[in-house]
């Protein structure tokens, strides 16, 4: 067997909104679309490696939620070899606003992801 890659970092879902621009305070824009994906710098990472050819392993935390198991469903398509840490709190997320320029705002709920300890690894 060959050297394989182990991730240990977050899994988040993404709603990402489309905007034509972002909203001044207090104001309310239409938005043009939204898009859900799995993401956090842990499931990219793992998902690249695993798309790369390397034989890939990721250890994450969860939340026993809808969120969470939408995750487990998604990394499962890939080639990684899963180490799921379910936790008492919900799956992260992030909500990330995109204006017409393609410039980002992004708000982050780390949820399980800030229980992960060394021990789970």
């Amino acid at each position: 067997m060959g050297r394989g890659v182990l991730v240990v970092g977050s899994s988040n879902v993404d709603t990402t909104i489309y905007l034509d621009r972002f909203a001044s305070p207090g104001e309310t824009v239409q938005a043009r679309g939204k898009r859900v994906s799995c993401g956090g710098k842990g499931a990219n990472q793992a998902v690249a490696a695993a798309r790369a050819g390397a034989e890939t392993s990721f250890i994450t935390a969860l939340g026993d939620d809808a969120e969470g198991r939408m995750l487990e469903e998604r990394l499962a398509e890939e080639e990684i070899s899963l180490s799921i840490v379910r936790k008492r709190a919900d799956t992260g997320q992030a909500f990330i606003e995109v204006d017409g320029r393609s410039e980002n705002r992004i708000a982050v709920i780390g949820g399980a992801n800030l229980m992960l300890s060394p021990e789970d690894a």
